[in-house]
């Protein structure tokens, strides 16, 4: 569920702001309000991610399949 609303909540601040580079006035009080609802979310995401995710991982997967996992994570971070 986060992934989906990273993406959602990436995808509006990105056309606010690339209205903004494109010469608009900018709509800031929204701007800062999706942005702390990303940083938000995000920041909740990397604790349970951190904190139970990757513990339980790092137990049950080998090598192989943790280097794995960290490629798919990375390549979800590139630029399309």
């Amino acid at each position: 569920d986060d992934h989906a609303a990273f993406r959602v909540l990436w995808q509006d601040l990105a056309l606010a702001l690339a209205a903004v580079r494109d010469g608009a006035p900018g709509d800031w009080p929204r701007i800062a309000a999706l942005a702390g609802a990303f940083i938000a979310r995000h920041a909740d995401h990397l604790r349970l991610e951190d904190g139970l995710l990757f513990p339980a991982a790092a137990e049950g997967l080998d090598e192989a399949a943790l280097a794995a996992m960290g490629h798919e994570m990375a390549s979800r971070r590139r630029p399309a």
